[in-house]
């Protein structure tokens, strides 16, 4: 028998995924008229139970009447983001026989860009997406660099994808519609970002937090601007989050854990900055982050940001439940969980904590708790 030659199948992936971010007054305006520009036939609309009856009206009201246009509304908050909602979308699609040149609008809040964008990657190997925020958090995050998941199991972000979109368009006048809950997850946010970009950046964090709620708009507009460019300097730099894209990911693992283990119920916000504080102390603990930066920032997120403090300790948190779902998280590799440490403002690294090192996460979250009281 004649054994055959292997063949090596070389497929070198060079797509140009690059998109324009728009800062705009006038978002129906410049809606319009980049759909115009795009000769969509059909678009599907899709928009949450909290933004869209404040802005849905107009929003397709703006939109040619030439054009076949479809709307679905799915429930917000963290519970509702998983498969069944992704495949509602899909089976939308189907049924106004949308194809691969077709575009869907998303007009958000919450943890539904997620699904839109992850069906909006496998609908018929991706459909064209445009994306309009409406909160701080969206603005900031969301906007740039879409790598999307939806929760399997209680574990979340387990299920997910990469896919950019085709325009975004920025307009602060949403924030006025924002609630308070929202306004602690964009904290957070400036926040993670301040500490990524540098000690600079951090120090005028430390100044300017109050301006939201101001009338300052050009000062707000602003901070918007250097936010979305801290982040996308960081994913133009890593596209693929093969290195510097993982410094994203500071406090993800513990506050992933935590929303999942307190199903959903702590606010986003409030676990982000929960997950600061912990890996602060996790990484004071291995000698990266100082004795002072440890306690200047987290005595600073609890005596100046952060207002919930009783949601946490009203819950029965348990360390054990907290570290099984750290071991799921998607970021890890082998049977280390992957943790993004602080080691300055603006300089970070990745740690791998094996099994061994359980001892040193639970001193940790004590530590934590302790802080919490």
């Amino acid at each position: 028998m004649k054994i055959m030659k292997n063949l090596q199948i070389n497929l070198k992936k060079e797509v140009d995924d690059s998109y324009e971010i728009e800062f705009v007054e006038n978002t129906w305006k410049a809606l319009s008229d980049f759909l115009i520009s795009k000769k969509y036939s059909k678009i599907l609309v899709v928009s949450d139970s909290n933004v869209y009856p404040l802005h849905c009206d107009n929003l397709l009201s703006s939109i040619n009447s030439s054009v076949q246009v479809e709307t679905l509304k799915l429930p917000a908050w963290e519970e509702n983001k998983h498969m069944n909602w992704v495949l509602e979308i899909c089976q939308k699609l189907i049924d106004i026989k949308a194809n691969r040149n077709d575009c869907i609008v998303a007009l958000w809040w919450g943890v539904m860009w997620d699904m839109v964008w992850f069906a909006g990657s496998i609908f018929k190997r991706g459909i064209n997406v445009v994306q309009i925020p409406t909160s701080l958090l969206s603005m900031f995050d969301s906007s740039v660099w879409w790598k999307t998941g939806v929760d399997f199991n209680d574990i979340k972000n387990i299920i997910w994808n990469f896919k950019q979109p085709e325009r975004v368009f920025i307009n602060s006048e949403y924030l006025e519609t924002l609630p308070q809950e929202e306004i602690l997850s964009w904290y957070f946010e400036w926040l993670k970002h301040s500490l990524l970009d540098s000690r600079e950046y951090y120090e005028e964090f430390k100044i300017d937090w109050e301006i939201f709620g101001s009338s300052d708009t050009s000062g707000l507009n602003n901070i918007i601007s250097r936010n979305v460019s801290v982040k996308a300097k960081i994913v133009m730099e890593d596209e693929h989050e093969m290195w510097v894209r993982k410094f994203l990911n500071y406090g993800h693992t513990f506050w992933h854990a935590l929303e999942s283990v307190t199903n959903f119920e702590l606010p986003h916000g409030v676990c982000v900055w929960f997950g600061m504080m912990y890996v602060n102390i996790l990484s004071h603990k291995l000698w990266y982050l100082s004795s002072i930066d440890k306690e200047n920032i987290n005595n600073f997120i609890k005596n100046k940001l952060w207002n919930n403090k009783k949601i946490l300790l009203s819950k029965n948190i348990n360390f054990e439940n907290v570290y099984s779902k750290m071991t799921s998280d998607k970021k890890n590799v082998d049977a280390n969980i992957s943790f993004t440490l602080l080691d300055n403002p603006g300089e970070l690294h990745i740690e791998k904590i094996s099994g061994g090192q359980k001892s040193l996460l639970k001193d940790s979250f004590k530590d934590f708790l302790d802080i919490c009281q």
